[in-house]
C-alpha cells in the first residue's frame, strides 16, 4: 500500500491484525473505504489545478441561495492499451464548452442531462489528474476491462461567505450515485470552512438526511483536512453525503475544493 494510511476502522491499523488491507480490499469488504491518497504532486500541477478551481463558474444548476462552482469532463479508459485515458468531445454552445453528465434517476433533484462547464485541457493534461485517475481506476471492482470504461471527473467548489448562502451539495441527502465507483479528493478546505461533513450510511436510508437515521445506521462520519484526504465509494453497498460548508467568520469566505472520480461500464445501466 505504499505510505497509504486506511482510516476506517482501528482494526485495519492494528499490528496484530495478520494482513494489512488495500484500499480495494477494504472498499470491496465495507463498501468505502477513507484513506490519504499516495500521489506525488508537481508544484506546477498544483498550480494549474488551483487555477482551475479560482475560475470555476457557477454551477447553474445550484439553487439560487446557495454557492457551488464546478467543471466536469469525461473520457474513457482502454485497459487493454495500459489504460490508455481518451478525453470525450465537449459541446460548443454559445462560445462555452459543455460535457455532458447524466444520473438518471439517481438525483431526485436534476433527473435530466445536465451539461457542465467542461475542464480545460491544461488540467487534463497534469499528470496529477492523470495518476488520480488510473491509481482509482486501480482500485474499482469488477468492471467490464473488455470494453472501454466510463469515466467521470468533477472539480467541485462549496462555499460560503454569508450564513444566509451555504456552500450545498447536490443532492443534499444521503444518496447513491448511480456510477458503481466514485473517489473524492481533498484539494483544499481553507480554515474558514464549518461543516462540509462526511456520512456514510446504509443503502435503505437513501433520500435521508443523517439526523433522520438511526445512530447505529451511520457507518462513518468524518471530515476531510489536508490535501488528498480521499475516500471511495463502492455504491451499490452503501449511501453517502456531505453537509452544507459554512464560514466560521460572517463575511469571510469558507472554501471546501474536492475533486471527485467516477467510474462505470461503457454501457451503463441506471437504476
Amino acid at each position: 500500500m505504499s505510505n497509504i494510511e486506511i482510516k476506517n476502522k482501528n482494526k485495519y491499523n492494528n499490528p496484530n491484525f495478520i494482513k494489512q488491507l488495500s484500499v480495494k480490499e477494504i472498499l470491496e469488504i465495507d463498501g468505502y473505504v477513507r484513506y490519504n491518497c499516495d500521489i506525488s504532486a508537481s508544484e506546477e500541477d498544483i498550480k494549474i489545478i488551483e487555477k482551475e478551481f479560482n475560475n470555476l463558474k457557477r454551477d447553474k444548476y445550484a439553487l439560487e441561495n446557495t454557492q457551488r462552482h464546478r467543471a466536469y469532463s469525461n473520457a474513457i479508459i482502454l485497459p487493454w492499451l495500459n489504460n490508455k485515458i481518451v478525453w470525450l468531445p465537449v459541446i460548443i454552445e454559445e462560445g462555452e464548452e459543455l460535457s455532458i453528465y447524466d444520473q438518471g434517476n439517481n438525483n431526485p433533484e436534476h433527473t435530466e442531462v445536465r451539461y457542465f462547464n467542461a475542464i480545460s485541457q491544461e488540467s487534463k493534461d497534469t499528470k496529477l489528474l492523470n495518476d488520480l485517475i488510473i491509481s482509482d481506476f486501480k482500485n474499482t471492482i469488477g468492471l467490464n476491462m473488455s470494453s472501454p470504461i466510463f469515466v467521470g471527473v468533477h472539480f467541485v467548489n462549496t462555499f460560503c461567505d454569508n450564513s444566509k448562502r451555504q456552500g450545498v451539495a447536490s443532492p443534499d441527502a444521503l444518496h447513491q450515485d448511480g456510477e458503481p465507483f466514485t473517489f473524492a479528493h481533498l484539494f483544499c478546505r481553507n480554515d474558514y470552512v464549518d461543516g462540509g461533513i462526511n456520512y456514510i450510511s446504509t443503502p435503505e436510508n437513501r433520500n435521508k438526511k443523517p439526523e433522520d437515521v438511526k445512530k447505529d445506521e451511520i457507518l462513518a462520519k468524518f471530515t476531510l483536512n489536508e490535501f488528498l484526504d480521499s475516500f471511495a465509494i463502492y455504491d451499490e453497498k452503501v449511501s453517502h453525503y456531505v453537509s452544507p460548508v459554512k464560514t466560521t467568520t460572517e463575511g469571510v469566505k469558507a472554501e471546501r475544493k474536492i475533486i471527485l472520480i467516477d467510474f462505470c461500464n461503457s454501457s451503463q445501466e441506471l437504476n
